[in-house]
């Protein structure tokens, strides 16, 4: 005969072994994040500013997380195609997007996109890459004062490159006549369909006024065909250790540069952002991460989720300002 206050008991025990152990798995399966390989999505082709960054900082997050992280580029679009997979993507944190200002606040500033600015789950800002004000070599400027000074008195003397109402580079230069209130429809915009003829119009005394990324400009720079007349950006930059930057200049509303952020999909889960944002924070306080983004003329810059996700809406009003005056 069966005691039935026996079998109770056995029933109950085995009843919350299996509590306790669905409890356990799922305690160990948010400790264990990261427990396989994380998809790194880069939106652009191999090679460029973004990418390089991007394998900066997927070899310090591996280190960091102990799992692989793989860069994967899904260039072309303008960047589009490649948010939209990180964006859509299961939220489960094995798919990252190393996002970079001109897809989020950039982003804003273009119709018709299908997804809004804010459709990611933001984690982390990890590093910034500044842009150069440059003028050429023979160029009677010396400084960024000398260029301010000459975009108040007579802006229709500046001719300077433009590469679209929505790009950082043009961005940047009608920063310059803003600082001082000066008319930037009275200056002389150059077209150009990338940055490469623009630095070379410069080089050779074509086009007196340029804002381009650091590694574009460097070898000319070092040739004396080139002159940089400040950087935009948080600090001055090791490869042009003489350079101030706009800020030390006077004119810390010439503030635009190119930044990089982990986000991820919508409806990341807290822990797993907190878990990456933890990460994050460590690796840019690391010497090594410095060291490595230094290489390619980048610096480390970091903040948290809210205060990256309050920097790019900032920034984004900002953009929407900048490019309807630059509009041609």
């Amino acid at each position: 005969m069966r005691h039935p206050t026996r079998n109770f008991l056995r029933n109950a025990g085995l009843g919350f072994s299996v509590v306790l152990g669905a409890l356990g798995m799922a305690v160990g399966g948010a400790a264990a994040y990261p427990d396989k390989a994380i998809d790194l999505v880069v939106a652009w082709a191999p090679g460029g500013s973004t990418d390089t960054a991007a394998r900066v900082a997927a070899k310090h997050l591996s280190e960091e997380l102990g799992v692989p992280v793989n860069v994967v580029n899904k260039g072309g679009g303008a960047g589009v195609p490649g948010v939209i997979s990180v964006v859509n993507a299961r939220p489960d944190g094995y798919t990252l997007l190393w996002d970079v200002n001109s897809d989020v606040s950039g982003h804003a500033i273009k119709p018709n996109l299908p997804y809004k600015w804010d459709d990611r789950t933001f984690i982390a800002m990890m590093a910034e890459g500044p842009i150069a004000l440059i003028t050429g070599g023979k160029s009677e400027w010396m400084s960024v004062k000398d260029l301010m000074e000459t975009a108040k008195a007579d802006p229709s003397a500046i001719t300077w490159a433009y590469l679209g109402a929505t790009s950082t580079t043009t961005l940047a230069q009608v920063q310059v006549f803003e600082a001082v209130g000066a008319d930037v429809k009275a200056s002389r915009p150059v077209s150009f369909d990338s940055g490469s003829p623009g630095i070379t119009a410069i080089a050779g005394g074509h086009v007196k006024l340029g804002a381009f990324g650091i590694g574009g400009v460097l070898p000319l720079t070092r040739s004396g065909d080139l002159k940089v007349l400040a950087v935009t950006g948080a600090q001055r930059v090791a490869a042009l250790p003489d350079v101030p930057t706009t800020a030390e200049a006077g004119y810390p509303d010439v503030n635009i540069s190119q930044w990089w952020c982990l986000t991820g999909p919508k409806g990341l889960p807290g822990d797993l952002v907190k878990r990456l944002d933890e990460a994050a924070k460590k690796i840019a306080a690391s010497p090594e991460f410095q060291k490595d983004l230094a290489a390619i003329n980048n610096v480390p810059r970091y903040m948290s989720a809210p205060d990256v996700r309050a920097f790019a809406a900032e920034e984004v009003k900002s953009l929407q300002t900048l490019s309807a005056k630059a509009a041609k």
